[in-house]
């Protein structure tokens, strides 16, 4: 089970150096929104030494690459992806199609590189409008997908919406990714946790009721309320209760506005 992830810019060596000592689930090394555009290729060579030579502890390595529809796409896998990280993080994934041509990419690189194929398991970033409604086709498109994971930033955005604390612009696609979720079999995240000067508002902002096991705080210094709110309980809610109880919330808090 994975309760927290520490997202790491692709360019910041200081970071990468030390992201393993801090206790996260999992690593993810970030290509994308992380690095300005002169930066891209400087950080795709920092994350190809990170990747095998970061003390990782007992983390994951999941990389996020640029998004497949952008030149830097076929380049980032061909660097990455021999490295043999757990994951790749597909971001702006938002067709059955998009997943499959990654999917036959990496493939290609895992016949070359003389790796078993199916070695590199997917995550698909869930960004867009067009993702959530395709959600369960994105899921089931290859035995590659591992996970679907809410980008609820890039989202808001393409809805034209503000973003809000108590989240009620993405309570449908939260509730839309975990049903498709779980209905392909492959598991599901929260969007990241972006307030780094907010070490409370985490914990209000774990969306237990909606069965999303984890949260992805954008430094370490969350770490410990991150992971432990993310934790199994002994006795937990049905879920009828639980969601019930977040629309009440949510309700009240829009009402309060």
């Amino acid at each position: 089970m994975r309760r927290s992830m520490l997202f790491v810019p692709g360019n910041n060596p200081k970071m990468m150096t030390s992201c393993g000592f801090f206790g996260a689930d999992a690593i993810i090394f970030d290509l994308e929104d992380a690095v300005s555009p002169d930066e891209k290729d400087a950080a795709r060579l920092l994350v190809k030494y990170a990747v095998k030579n970061v003390e990782r502890c007992r983390s994951e390595i999941i990389v996020r690459v640029n998004a497949a529809d952008t030149p830097l796409f076929a380049q980032d896998l061909k660097t990455i992806v021999p490295q043999r990280p757990d994951y790749i993080m597909l971001p702006k994934t938002a067709s059955r199609q998009t997943v499959r041509d990654c999917d036959a990419a990496i493939g290609e690189i895992e016949r070359c590189c003389g790796m078993e194929p199916g070695t590199i398991s997917l995550i698909a970033l869930i960004e867009t409008a067009l993702g959530v409604e395709n959600a369960f086709e994105i899921a089931a498109a290859s035995p590659r997908v591992r996970a679907l994971f809410l980008g609820a930033e890039d989202l808001s955005a393409d809805l034209h919406c503000s973003r809000t604390k108590e989240g009620l612009e993405i309570l449908y696609a939260r509730t839309r990714l975990v049903t498709a979720a779980h209905a392909a079999g492959v598991g599901v995240y929260d969007t990241p946790f972006t307030d780094v000067n907010d070490d409370e508002g985490i914990e209000a902002a774990l969306p237990a009721a909606l069965a999303l096991p984890a949260k992805h705080p954008s430094r370490p210094g969350i770490w410990t309320r991150s992971t432990a709110a993310s934790a199994p309980r002994r006795r937990r809610q049905t879920m009828p209760d639980r969601f019930s109880r977040l629309l009440r919330t949510q309700s009240a808090a829009a009402r309060a506005r």
